[in-house]
């Protein structure tokens, strides 16, 4: 249970509670690996964003599968202005596709973070074709990672297409 309160904490904004969530799971299961995308999820929503980088370097060391990682580090690097190092995990997600799983939304994400909406929309229309299990989350991750994309008109279509439309915000 205190694993999903802690995304769920992540997802509602509730950054200090996904944080202290986080250091509890912590103390329980050290090496289970996806509660430090959660929370570098919530750093990343606080603007701490080396923190967040921290988390997920520790995270990567716990097994923390690459494109979880990869995903917010390269949102992080957009929205410090490190825009080289975003391009460079966005090409590496891209290029990792030929060897391993690389979810298409994660890498609209990075995509939209760097101000390509038409790559980002192009990914999430092949994550919807490849049954992306992230597209079941779209619309709280797109709000939350890349608000812009999240009104862009063009989304709408997409909750459309999944049926999201009366749980969006």
């Amino acid at each position: 249970m205190l694993y999903g309160s802690r995304r769920l904490h992540a997802a509602c904004g509730r950054n200090d509670e996904a944080i202290a969530d986080f250091h509890r799971v912590l103390e329980l299961a050290p090496t289970f690996s996806l509660p430090y995308f959660h929370a570098a999820v919530a750093y990343h929503s606080q603007g701490r964003f080396d923190e967040a980088l921290g988390v997920l370097d520790a995270g990567s060391r716990q097994g923390l599968r690459v494109f979880w990682s990869d995903c917010i580090r390269g949102i992080v690097f957009a929205k410090q202005g490190r825009r080289d190092a975003a391009q460079a995990v966005l090409d590496d997600m891209i290029a990792s596709r030929q060897r391993t799983v690389v979810a298409p939304a994660s890498i609209a994400w990075v995509a939209a973070c760097l101000g390509d909406f038409e790559g980002a929309f192009a990914w999430l229309d092949r994550a919807y074709a490849e049954r992306d299990a992230l597209m079941a989350c779209v619309h709280v991750y797109t709000d939350l990672f890349v608000p812009s994309l999240a009104r862009d008109p063009r989304f709408r279509a997409v909750l459309e297409r999944m049926n999201l439309t009366d749980v969006a915000p």
